[in-house]
């Protein structure tokens, strides 16, 4: 499992770009962050609605996830 992030504004990610999830230095990246495709990854999080129910509804959100490559 990854570790977990904080959330941060997309106008911070050139800046944090070259540090892991751990702060560790990482290499510089080659060329322009905006010369990189935008990809886009939908998860979804789902929960029972009624967890000692057997017949308790299952309820998903989508949560979308951008990045590059």
């Amino acid at each position: 499992m990854a570790p977990p992030l904080e959330p941060f504004p997309s106008s911070d990610l050139p800046k944090k770009l070259p540090y892991s999830a751990t702060g560790k230095y990482l290499k510089p990246q080659p060329g322009p962050l905006s010369e990189c495709k935008l990809l886009e990854l939908v998860q979804y999080n789902c929960d029972l609605a009624e967890k000692d129910n057997p017949n308790a509804v299952v309820i998903c959100e989508a949560v979308v996830r951008l990045f590059r490559r």
